[in-house]
């Protein structure tokens, strides 16, 4: 059997081979061969044809490999896990080159987050617009992880709230939002709230799906500090908190008292998700992209009512610190879920982490 194509030093390619390589191989193969004098078409040595056509093999396979930009895939480096890298992979939209033996897992040298979890994630990707997402690996519970980290870095949503993107990810960040799809806006005829299931459902299965606790209260949970529960709901009923608002740059207490003053916002709003394509989707991949930690943020209420399902080009969150972020955001949900962006949306979103 011929090996499977792979670059220098027995890596899986990642590249096409430069001309040096061929001429190192042209160099070193072409004196293998020796020809009788009697006959030129008889080859003396049989077997040295066989290895040249296996290294041939090897340096045609590395030419055909997809080839993608160095700044979309950062490299299995970045990640502490092969869960983590496998969802990132994923949410950034399979990019072959990532996958250099086609076998649907990337970084599998990486420890596993969830040997428990009973295998590996599924390596399909779904077959039409409204499929149900592959099931992700357990995630850790909400608020279980306090560390504030690039959304880059957080392709799952379970780190809080939003963090500005490094100037030094900048790059990282336009290079992810250059592949979201755009399409003109669709028709919002038929949207309602209730076509995305119940409010902040418990049934879905991505991420924190099944684990008795409704989605608001996970995603209060994983972006105040100093929260205390309700007493009798296993750490799930938040009565109060502090939050750092994304949004506006402030500073907000909560209480169960008074719960407008932190709402949840879609990233991706749902009348916008309608209206781009999720209208042909099942009601149970609706339901998903309602209550993806990826797509919820715990902001400020007043803020929240502006936005509406506006998209990136009528609407940015005040604080200039996040810009990117929110863009970055607005491109993974974009990226996970295959839905499009309205082109003057993909436009700001660009701008909005440095593109001219």
């Amino acid at each position: 059997m011929l090996p499977s194509p792979k670059g220098s030093q027995g890596l899986p390619c990642t590249a096409a081979p430069s001309p040096t390589e061929h001429d190192v191989a042209a160099t070193t193969l072409v004196p293998v061969l020796r020809f009788n004098q009697g006959d030129p078409m008889t080859i003396r040595n049989p077997r040295a044809v066989l290895a040249i056509a296996a290294v041939l093999v090897v340096l045609c396979g590395c030419a055909t490999q997809p080839t993608l930009g160095a700044t979309s895939w950062p490299g299995c480096s970045a990640f502490s896990s092969q869960s983590e890298a496998q969802s990132a992979w994923e949410a950034d939209g399979r990019p072959a080159r990532a996958d250099g033996d086609s076998d649907g897992r990337v970084c599998e040298s990486l420890p596993s987050t969830s040997p428990s979890a009973g295998g590996s994630p599924s390596a399909q990707t779904p077959s039409s617009p409204g499929a149900a997402l592959p099931t992700s690996p357990a995630a850790p519970a909400p608020g279980s992880v306090t560390t504030r980290v690039s959304p880059l870095q957080d392709p799952r949503g379970i780190h809080p709230s939003l963090t500005p993107v490094p100037a030094g990810q900048r790059a990282r960040a336009r290079a992810r939002i250059k592949r979201v799809r755009t399409a003109a806006a669709g028709s919002s005829t038929g949207y309602s709230r209730s076509q995305f299931g119940v409010a902040w459902t418990d049934s879905t299965t991505d991420t924190w799906g099944h684990d008795g606790c409704k989605t608001r209260e996970e995603i209060l949970h994983r972006d105040l500090r100093a929260v205390t529960f309700r007493a009798g709901t296993h750490d799930c009923v938040v009565l109060i908190g502090v939050l750092k608002e994304p949004y506006t740059a402030s500073t907000i207490s909560f209480t169960k008292a008074q719960p407008l003053t932190v709402q949840i916002d879609h990233v991706m709003p749902l009348a916008y998700d309608w209206a781009q394509g999720a209208a042909g989707w099942t009601k149970a991949k609706r339901e998903q992209i309602a209550n993806d930690p990826l797509n919820l943020l715990a902001v400020d209420g007043p803020s929240n009512g502006q936005k509406s399902a506006s998209g990136p080009a009528e609407w940015m969150p005040p604080n200039p610190r996040v810009g990117c972020a929110y863009a970055v955001r607005f491109a993974m949900v974009s990226l996970k879920y295959k839905l499009p962006v309205q082109p003057q949306d993909k436009r700001k979103m660009l701008t909005s982490c440095g593109a001219s």
